[in-house]
């Protein structure tokens, strides 16, 4: 359906059909800004046409054994087809065609690469996100051997993690406590209101007996700490 047989519908009154409207809404063309605003061509999409940037018109068609918007027309003597340019954009001096790797266009470099940069080793200091507090966001970060012992499954063998209680004043300003019963050193793990600490950063344990927090807990603040008991601990 064409512009005069809509003009003639609105003189005569005539209501068009379901498939004329169809045909008329498959024929009008939408503006995008970007190629990267283009569905997936398919099927239901065939004849569907995309002004892009006010220049270059695609059109889904079916091409190669697929669904593909191809060059449809130009507006100013553009182009259609991202392939056609003759200028496309650079990245670190790589010109963006065809598929690329993040380590072909210098933003990050392979395993053997990275490997390389540094020697990994339990001092290395690893930022791995951000913490708040006070008013304050700042990035967190630990080392390396200190994530290593918090993510080990099993410290030790021959004992169980047990929740083991402590005594200390949680009042603002104290951060030791001691433990009821030593307990296996690299083994414990403090929770303060349902968060797990990390150790060596936001709290110390002091010989097996007890733990130094790094701020002070307040009244309302909830703790558990767990730990293997050292009489629970057979030593190999």
């Amino acid at each position: 359906m064409n512009k005069q047989e809509i003009k003639r519908h609105f003189r005569s009154g005539d209501v068009p059909t379901e498939a004329q409207f169809a045909e008329w809404i498959e024929r009008c063309v939408v503006w995008i800004d970007d190629v990267s605003e283009l569905p997936d061509a398919c099927a239901p999409l065939s004849g569907t046409c995309y002004l892009v940037a006010g220049k270059a018109v695609v059109r889904c068609e079916q091409a190669d054994g697929g669904w593909k918007w191809m060059p449809y027309g130009s507006i100013g003597g553009g182009t259609g087809s991202y392939l056609e340019l003759t200028n496309k954009p650079r990245i670190n001096g790589v010109t963006l065609s065809g598929q690329k790797h993040l380590r072909e266009l210098g933003i990050m470099p392979d395993f053997d690469g990275l490997r390389s940069l540094a020697v990994l080793d339990d001092n290395v200091r690893l930022v791995i996100g951000i913490k708040s507090g006070n008013g304050t966001v700042a990035p967190f970060s630990t080392t390396l051997g200190a994530l290593k012992t918090y993510l080990a499954a099993s410290p030790v063998s021959g004992g169980n993690l047990t929740r083991i209680g402590f005594s200390g004043a949680q009042d603002g300003s104290n951060t030791e406590f001691g433990t009821e019963g030593k307990f296996v050193e690299g083994t414990s793990a403090l929770y303060l209101n349902g968060q797990r600490m990390y150790p060596g950063e936001d709290y110390t344990e002091l010989d097996g007996k007890g733990f130094k927090m790094a701020e002070p807990p307040v009244a309302n603040d909830r703790m558990m700490f767990e730990a293997v008991p050292a009489d629970d601990y057979n030593q190999l």
